[in-house]
């Protein structure tokens, strides 16, 4: 089974139709006990693994296969599928490009022996910015027929992949016959970019099926096939350069471009007339392809299977005459979606292949930018405690006039603020009190030396003044910390991490899609709460190890001024 989406529909009509398939499948080969070889998940984009998780839990499954990638819309699925199979003893196994040769590869769980066809991956992962072009590419050979699956294979290169994932197949099978095929599961829903004359000629099918989503599906939400313009008319058109005849043709519809307007009209060729071997999943619904025994006869049939509209006709019609001889073992190409993309004018690139982490990163660096002015600010407000708490020492000491009060000590600091630099003005000016000042001078005081009696006596009286401006003598709690600044950046660390960790350890991925129902909104409220409960956490202790260590400070500093104001007993010589 290659890929297991499924079309945002708000209802579960794909799952139920999906499972339905299969297990009619089952019921006709009983001998298959309810087990899939091996699950297929060609790059990790929504519309191809929705699903994925309802076929592990309804079926048995062998093998698993994907391209390890770790971004993308749909890479929550494939998370919570690579923790499934550790803990259900399925063989999971990534496959890269690099291992990837010039015959293609083959991984044991699907030789020859094992499914009774030559099965080969032409490309793999490789580590693309566009997961699109991380496309793993299936080749499938039976009997002297080949069925060629290229996922969402792009044309167009990106940031970290020099090709596309279409070129790329072309240099590397340049020369040889690897890309020929009987049928062609186009790719990328029949974009612009997902196939060109180049491909086409390599390829020359005699069959392509197109799978996007029906034209008059415009919702829930902005992703589908309408909006995006699948298939075009310029893929039909290279297409009808090598597919056999459709018999009886048909009246389907291609796109020109995509559009965010749900009424254009301008966007659609209707009544296009089929008459080659192409079929849409969008114009057909579900198209099965089988082969008789011999091999000389590729059969088509097409239907909607309880999938259409109420304004959709229903088709179920045998195109080509179908044989008692006919293989137990089918293609078969679900009503599948169109694929995600995020806002702005529909492209056929998918915009959340711009990998996560990298935004982590940026989130990252913003705060750090914010850590920096905050830490600023508290840098900036200690500095001027400090200039204040020195010009109240020297007025202690005996400025001309100073009646030493609190009201003097309050104009102070407005009289210093006014002094400042003007661009230390423009500048958000810190809150400072007197009874921070007057802490911040005694700070100043309790380390100076001195080395005569007079001058100790000079500091212990200045102290005392300066206790008694404060407005509780006995808390000297009251001096700003740095934990603001420090909490902060402890909670933006955390949900970071956090947001790394959903990203890259699938357990972590999978246990909060179970939880939230596979909602990234409420994964990342998650995540956020998670990182605020880390940052109050820390900011509580902090500021309990400060208090205490305050505390143990005063309480010291009260019993040297007790010791200080004892009588020193007199010594008889």
């Amino acid at each position: 089974m290659i890929d297991a989406g499924g079309e945002a529909t708000g209802d579960d009509r794909y799952k139920q139709h999906l499972l339905s398939d299969l297990d009619s499948f089952f019921a006709n080969r009983r001998d298959l006990n309810r087990t899939l070889q091996a699950i297929i998940i060609s790059h990790p984009h929504i519309d191809h693994t929705r699903l994925l998780m309802d076929v592990f839990q309804n079926f048995t499954v062998k093998y698993f296969y994907d391209g390890g990638d770790e971004i993308g819309k749909g890479v929550k699925e494939l998370k919570q599928a690579r923790s499934y199979v550790t803990t259900h003893a399925i063989h999971y196994e990534a496959i890269r490009d690099k291992n990837i040769g010039e015959k293609g590869f083959t991984p044991a769980g699907l030789s020859t022996q094992s499914v009774g066809a030559d099965v080969r991956f032409l490309a793999g992962a490789r580590d693309c910015g566009n997961a699109n072009n991380n496309s793993l590419v299936v080749r499938v050979q039976d009997m002297g027929r080949t069925a060629l699956f290229t996922g969402d294979s792009e044309i167009d290169d990106d940031e970290n992949c020099e090709e596309g994932q279409v070129e790329h197949l072309l240099e590397r099978y340049d020369g040889t016959d690897m890309l020929r095929a009987d049928v062609y599961k186009v790719g990328h829903h029949g974009s612009h970019n997902g196939t060109d004359e180049a491909f086409v000629s390599a390829v020359s099918p005699e069959l392509a099926i197109l799978t996007a989503g029906h034209k008059e599906t415009k919702g829930p939400g902005p992703f589908h096939g309408f909006y995006f313009g699948h298939p075009r008319e310029g893929v039909v058109e290279l297409l009808e350069a090598t597919a056999g005849n459709r018999t009886p043709p048909i009246g389907g519809y291609t796109y020109l471009k995509g559009t965010r307007n749900s009424k254009a009209t301008d966007t659609i060729i209707e009544g296009r007339l089929i008459s080659k071997a192409i079929y849409c999943t969008c114009w057909d619904g579900d198209v099965t392809v089988a082969m008789n025994k011999g091999a000389d006869k590729i059969a088509v049939s097409v239907g909607e299977h309880g999938l259409a509209e109420e304004n959709r006709p229903v088709r179920a019609a045998t195109l080509v005459d179908l044989t008692s001889e006919l293989s137990t073992s089918a293609l078969e190409f679900a009503n599948e979606p169109d694929r995600s993309h995020a806002s702005g004018s529909p492209p056929d690139s998918h915009p959340s292949d711009r990998p996560r982490w990298r935004f982590v990163v940026v989130v990252f660096l913003i705060v750090l930018v914010i850590y920096a002015v905050v830490r600023m600010h508290e840098l900036r407000s200690e500095d001027l405690r400090k200039k204040i708490a020195g010009e109240l020492i020297e007025k202690a000491r005996g400025g001309e006039g100073w009646e030493f009060t609190r009201f003097e000590v309050g104009a102070l600091v407005r009289e210093i603020r006014r002094d400042q630099p003007l661009l230390w003005r423009l500048w958000p000016q810190p809150r400072t009190s007197v009874d921070e000042v007057v802490e911040q001078a005694v700070a100043v005081l309790i380390p100076e030396s001195y080395r005569s009696s007079d001058e100790r006596g000079e500091r212990k009286s200045l102290i005392e003044r300066l206790e008694r401006l404060h407005s509780d003598p006995g808390n000297s709690a009251n001096m700003p910390s740095r934990l603001p600044s420090t909490a902060f950046l402890i909670a933006a660390t955390s949900a970071s991490v956090l947001l790394l960790a959903i990203q890259a350890v699938p357990s972590v991925g999978s246990h909060m899609a179970d939880f939230f129902g596979h909602s990234s909104f409420l994964e990342e409220l998650w995540t956020g709460l998670l990182a605020a409960i880390v940052g109050t956490g820390a900011t509580a202790l902090g500021r309990r190890s400060v208090q205490h260590r305050q505390t143990k400070k005063s309480a010291r500093r009260r019993q040297r001024g007790k010791n200080e104001r004892k009588p020193k007993p007199e010594t008889n010589i």
